[in-house]
């Protein structure tokens, strides 16, 4: 998402129909979990980004953190009623994260 600020900020100035979900497991995730599988610590591919839900604030759009069911209802209460392009910033736990091979 970092890189892709300039085009979120762009479609906040054109007025365009727009909902962003991130997928936020504030680390490098395909680095983390093939360090975990290596039993190596994992933390250097651990970050505190910035909130991405703040960051669509502060562009003059709209963001919503979801970290939980009840955030998730908010959400989509957010959704009905956005009048500008929208940045939903999913929590993830880069523990838990699945596995995309078998």
């Amino acid at each position: 998402m970092m890189g892709g600020v300039t085009e979120f900020s762009t479609a906040v100035r054109t007025k365009r129909d727009l909902i962003v979900i991130i997928c936020n497991d504030s680390a490098y995730g395909a680095e983390h979990i093939q360090m975990l599988d290596r039993q190596m610590e994992p933390s250097l591919t651990e970050f505190v980004w910035p909130s991405f839900a703040d960051v669509a604030k502060s562009l003059g759009g709209e963001g919503v953190t979801v970290a939980s069911p009840e955030d998730l209802e908010v959400a989509i209460k957010m959704i009905q009623s956005c009048k500008s392009p929208m940045i939903i910033e999913l929590k993830l736990d880069p523990n838990k994260v699945p596995r995309m091979r078998l």
